[in-house]
């Protein structure tokens, strides 16, 4: 292994870091909360519309890993830079031309539809390297057993990024899609900005000839099973929300998805929240998990019984709160679990799991809703009651 400098000698300044998660998940929701309208406009079928919103979990799946063997090797400051110009342009682009889709009249829309779907894949490809590298360099910085900690708090700033998309989307979008969708596009140059003035130039490198951490490394697989388990529950759970608002408390449109909106909303304060509080109580990151997963299984089993808006609120809420403590104790795990010159890979890998939790969650949320309302919960709450006991038996 080669050492540019010896990163245990440094405190990693964390502000750069979370502004950056922050900046970036924002930029992400923002255009997600926006997607549907413009599919509206542009004439899309609801597929087309769930299809550009999939792009970017494929892409984080395919590339995260990727990202994060390549900053091991490459270093930290030079990908997470690289990555991120890449996402301000492609950004820029997918932005840009979803402007001009909704300003030309009488375009085709299979055309609107392919350049989305495109750019959008394009742009999660360069996102992919935001939580991998980030995570990693959190890893870099703090030994084993605080890193849950702080991993936690870049969680609440991903988490106060996808409360505040849809805020300023909302906000915003009053003035017209256009102005929107282009005070999106400047999120992630912010970014950039911030992350080239304070990005640290210090950091552990892996030797060359080294081989990364792969997929099925057995270290791996305990963290990245969680990681998925965790990220599936998450997308059946947000598909499934709205249907479950108009189908179960027999809601109209309108009122079904303001319920859902309000359920959503509750999620990220949650995760926002719980993230804190895990930063508060020093406790293994086995032990978070153990708690938080049963902690979302009370909560979605109690939604599994909802029959009214207040209880399906308090039903996610307590889930994602249970959730919060999840997903920083997984990447903690893995960082824990592998040398210092992999953690780029073990974080990418944790990255990858979530990305494919975030494609199979929805698909199979609306399978099992197709059979009932409640099968979804149930199969959710089985799911993480099994995972918290393989966590406990085996930390």
């Amino acid at each position: 292994m080669t050492q540019m400098q010896q990163p245990g000698e440094h405190a990693l300044n964390m502000h750069p870091l979370l502004f950056e998660a922050f900046a970036c998940s924002l930029a992400m929701m923002s255009f997600v909360a926006v997607l549907g309208p413009m599919a509206r406009v542009l004439g899309f079928a609801p597929w087309q519309a769930g299809a550009v919103m999939t792009a970017g979990g494929l892409s984080l799946a395919l590339f995260a890993r990727l990202w994060g063997v390549c900053s091991d090797r490459r270093g930290r400051r030079r990908i997470l830079l690289l990555a991120l110009g890449g996402f301000c342009v492609s950004h820029l682009a997918m932005s840009s031309f979803a402007i001009w889709t909704l300003e030309q009249q009488n375009q085709p829309v299979s055309l609107a539809f392919g350049g989305l779907l495109a750019l959008r894949a394009l742009s999660g490809l360069f996102y992919a390297a935001v939580p991998a590298i980030g995570a990693a360099l959190i890893a870099d910085h703090a030994p084993a057993g605080q890193r849950t900690r702080l991993l936690a708090g870049l969680g609440a700033a991903n988490a106060l990024g996808l409360i505040a998309g849809p805020g300023l989307t909302a906000l915003v979008v009053g003035q017209g899609l256009v102005l929107s969708i282009a005070a999106s596009a400047l999120l992630p140059f912010a970014a950039l900005a911030v992350m080239w003035r304070w990005l640290p130039r210090y950091e552990i490198r892996a030797d060359a000839q080294a081989a990364p951490a792969l997929l099925h490394d057995r270290r791996l697989h305990q963290p990245m099973i969680v990681a998925f388990v965790a990220m599936t529950c998450v997308g059946m759970a947000q598909v499934t929300v709205g249907f479950f608002a108009f189908d179960r408390l027999q809601l109209d449109a309108a009122a079904a998805s303001r319920t859902a909106g309000t359920a959503l909303t509750g999620v990220g304060i949650a995760l926002a929240l719980s993230q804190l509080l895990l930063r508060v109580i020093k406790w293994p990151a086995a032990r978070w998990i153990v708690a938080g997963g049963l902690l979302s299984a009370a909560g979605f089993a109690s939604v599994a019984w909802a029959q009214s808006a207040q209880a399906l609120w308090l039903g996610y809420f307590v889930a994602a709160f249970g959730m919060g403590w999840v997903f920083p104790s997984v990447a903690g795990l893995a960082a824990d679990a592998v040398q210092p010159g992999e953690h780029g890979a073990a974080a990418g890998a944790v990255a990858t799991a979530h990305g494919w939790g975030m494609i199979v969650g929805p698909l199979l949320g609306s399978l099992l809703y197709g059979m009932h309302a409640g099968v979804p919960y149930g199969v959710m709450v089985l799911t993480l009651l099994v995972m918290a006991i393989s966590i406990s038996l085996n930390p």
